[in-house]
């Protein structure tokens, strides 16, 4: 019931304006005033099964560098990288938070609206590994640029000797 009421709100909503989570009462706890007592309404639990998506697990470091900070983070024992951001909990505040441990860890500038653009962690991770590479090109093509290196060395000695 959830997951197709998650993509009925999909379908109306931005994605991060979407519930990660669901709880079903039959009747709103009341104070004595007839308002809604929020102290007594259950704190939802979040399980895998309320994820639409099957768990994949991260297959590089980058994957998994997101993967345990979205953990810490979320305060969700396994991430795997299809998983949504705000699908698990995520929220306006710990985007931010996401977004400094990224930027310290990876040494890398990009702005905050990426983490509500690229959700998951593949995405993100493809966004950021570009981002990489177009920062620092040598750090991320290491066998290229030495080759690339080696070459242009070689023009040069032949230059010298003619």
């Amino acid at each position: 019931m959830s997951n197709d009421l998650r993509r009925h709100l999909r379908e109306k909503l931005p994605e991060y304006m979407v519930p990660s989570a669901f709880v079903t009462l039959g009747v709103l706890p009341l104070t004595p005033n007839g308002k809604v007592d929020r102290q007594a309404l259950p704190a939802p639990q979040l399980t895998r099964s309320d994820i639409e998506t099957s768990f994949v697990a991260p297959s590089n470091e980058l994957e998994t560098q997101l993967a345990e900070i979205w953990q810490e983070l979320l305060k969700v024992e396994k991430v795997g990288v299809r998983d949504n951001f705000f699908d698990l909990g995520g929220h306006s505040f710990l985007t931010i938070k996401v977004h400094e441990r990224l930027q310290q860890k990876l040494q890398l500038q990009f702005p905050l609206l990426t983490l509500f653009e690229h959700s998951t962690i593949a995405a993100l991770a493809q966004f950021l590994g570009n981002q990489q590479q177009a920062q620092n090109p040598k750090r991320q093509q290491p066998e290229e640029w030495a080759g690339k290196r080696r070459a242009a060395l070689k023009r040069q000695r032949q230059a010298q000797r003619n």
